[in-house]
């Protein structure tokens, strides 16, 4: 049996060990022994974030991409959000699912989230990829964050529109793609502002550079080369903490490489998959 791809994959959801209900989908089938590829959004995204990179996997896997607390279709509980509590939903998905470990891949926000994982509950983690991501966002961080979070209480998601999509993506896939931004920039409009604020406040307080030690298993780091909200110093960082992590520095793109160039990024959970 070859794996199935579900590019209208039905939500269905799981109890967080809060009893908080998160939305997941199952966008790749494959047989019930099969490895396991759990995705995690972006801040301000969706599950939806990794259709085009799933249509592109060549590897036989079972893939699931979930809503992160406070995103989508999962229950937006009140604050304060933190990256150990948004790991702790990812093991209970796994739990939920009866399996054991996946490879997790996060890109941004869920890239700090998956490193963070990987540090607190390594046991969990068969492989890693982080995307455009950090571990740690400076010492400016809390207040850049919070001002961020203050501007979309104060006057909406659509005040941030103009500002995110010019560090999402490149000017020219934003020139020659106008419908693939739409939609990202319609599911960033759709947020709550209120659970929104909270997930700024959580990476501004981020900061998992401590437990990566812990995580001895293999790791791909994908950034794009124009990235400027995690630049590539960032990346390195993340790097020097995991000793035999592969670096890939995706030419042109910026800060949404699961959506700006889907292939690439496919392609390095393929190269994964198939190392384990």
């Amino acid at each position: 049996m070859n794996s199935e791809l579900k590019k209208n994959a039905p939500v269905s959801f799981f109890q967080a060990d809060d009893d908080c209900e998160l939305a997941f989908r199952h966008l790749k089938i494959a047989p019930e022994k099969s490895l396991t590829v759990l995705l995690i959004h972006a801040l301000a995204m969706n599950s939806e974030m990794w259709t085009e990179t799933v249509s592109a996997m060549q590897t036989e896997a079972n893939v699931y991409a979930v809503d992160c607390r406070g995103h989508g279709l999962s229950q937006k509980p009140a604050g304060p959000y933190n990256i150990a509590h948004f790991g702790a939903d990812m093991c209970s998905l796994l739990d939920h699912l009866n399996v054991e470990q996946a490879v997790v891949v996060g890109c941004s926000m869920g890239g700090t989230v998956a490193l963070g994982m990987a540090g607190r509950s390594p046991e969990r983690v068969a492989g890693l990829i982080a995307i455009d991501t950090t571990a740690w966002y400076g010492e400016e961080a809390i207040t850049r964050w919070a001002e961020r979070g203050n501007q979309a209480l104060a006057n909406g998601m659509a005040s941030l529109a103009e500002f995110q999509c010019e560090r999402w993506f490149s000017d020219e896939f934003r020139q020659l793609n106008e419908d693939v931004v739409s939609q990202a920039l319609d599911v960033f409009l759709a947020n709550d502002t209120t659970a929104y604020n909270e997930a700024c406040l959580m990476l501004g307080r981020a900061d998992e550079r401590a437990g990566l030690s812990r995580y001895q298993g293999l790791t791909h780091i994908l950034i794009g080369q124009d990235d400027y909200a995690t630049p590539l110093p960032m990346a390195l960082g993340v790097q020097a903490l995991l000793p035999g992590a592969e670096l890939k520095i995706i030419p042109k793109a910026r800060h949404y490489t699961p959506i700006e160039t889907p292939k690439i990024v496919a392609a390095s959970i393929d190269a994964l998959l198939s190392s384990l």
